[in-house]
Order: C-alpha cells, then structure tokens, then sequence
C-alpha cells in the first residue's frame, strides 16, 4: 500500500491553474462582447423610432425662371463696344446666385469685362473659347432677400471686330455647366433663356 503523501504545494498548484484558466475564460468573453458590440454599429444611421435608415437631404433641381438676352447696343461700329445687360425673372424665389454662360464668336467679337449691376451681388467670370461663364453670389452677411423680376443684373462689354449680324446667346449648358439660379435652399432652379443678334457695320 503506497502511504506516500501529497506535496504540501499540491492544493496551492491546483488553486493557482483554476484561477488561471477562470481569467483565460474571462477575458475571452470580453473579447467577444466587444467584437459583437463593435459588430452591431449600424453603418447607416437609423431614424429614432422607425427602425428606417435615415435619409440625407438631397438638393432639387427645378426648371424654373428666365435668363433673357439683351443687349443696350442693338448696332455698332467695328471697335465700338456692345453692352450686353440679360434680365433676370426667378419667379417669385429668393436668389442667393447664380451662373449665367453666355455664348458669342471670338472671330467676331471681343470679351472687354462684366460687373455686377446689384450692390449686394459679386461677379466672378470665366472667358473661354466663346464662353463667358459669369458666377454671382451674395456675401454671407448680406441678408435681405433678392426676388428677381425682369431685372438687369450682370452688366457685360464686348467690343466689336467684324462688319455682320452676329449672335449673343444666353445658353442652359455648356459641357458639364448650366446657367442657374440658387435659392437658400440651396436648390437650382434652371431657367429658360433667349438670342439676341447685333448688326456690326
């Protein structure tokens, strides 16, 4: 019979291995309570109440107003100027800018400069081949409404190069810009837009 006798360390071994194993175990669970709780953050932010992913507002785009061509000088000289003044209806809505392009022959005439005919509105133009893409806007401190109503905005010169009949458009587009009006909203409201033809002699 083996009356051999248990290491007195035996029990404080065992104890040290359960406790050991018990952390282990612990901090596996806390492991996967994080990876679950990182898991379950919705990508989209759901709306309170509904269960529904929340939608992010999105800009409208509405076939609205007028941008009109006219021009003060209706006959010139070569070497005179042109003076080109469109007019502007947003039909009712508030207008915090715009972009207008305006399309002419270089062989025929030549871009002097535009300016701002509102106090409260800068210009800002951008001349290519034939192109003249004005960009007006209001500063952020200025916060009386602008309600457009046949007016004259934008004041823009040409000077003339060639005896003929020639043609300055307002026109919707031009590649991958569009003449417009923005609203508070920050919607853009396209509006309809006209010719009008000079006779240089």
């Amino acid at each position: 019979m083996d009356n051999t006798k248990p290491h007195p360390n035996y029990r404080l071994f065992i104890v040290i291995i359960a406790m050991l194993a018990i952390g282990v175990w612990l901090t596996a669970v806390s492991l996967y309570k994080q990876k679950q709780e990182r898991e379950e953050i919705p990508a989209v932010p759901i709306s309170p109440g509904t269960g529904q992913q929340s939608t992010v507002p999105t800009v409208s785009i509405i076939n609205k107003g007028l941008m009109l061509a006219k021009s003060n000088t209706t006959s010139a000289q070569v070497g005179q100027s042109i003076v080109f003044t469109p007019t502007f209806n947003s039909e009712g809505k508030d207008v915090i800018g715009y972009d207008i392009l305006v399309k002419y022959d270089p062989e025929a005439l030549t871009y002097s400069g535009a300016t701002s005919l509102l106090p409260s509105f800068s210009v800002v133009p951008v001349v290519s081949d034939g192109l003249v893409s004005i960009t007006g806007y209001k500063p952020p401190e200025v916060k009386t409404e602008t309600v457009f109503k046949d007016s004259s905005v934008v004041r823009i010169v040409f000077t003339a190069k060639t005896k003929g009949k020639h043609t300055i458009s307002v026109v919707p587009t031009s590649g991958n810009q569009t003449s417009k009006f923005i609203d508070p909203d920050l919607n853009r409201l396209h509006p309809r837009t006209s010719a009008v033809d000079v006779v240089v002699e």
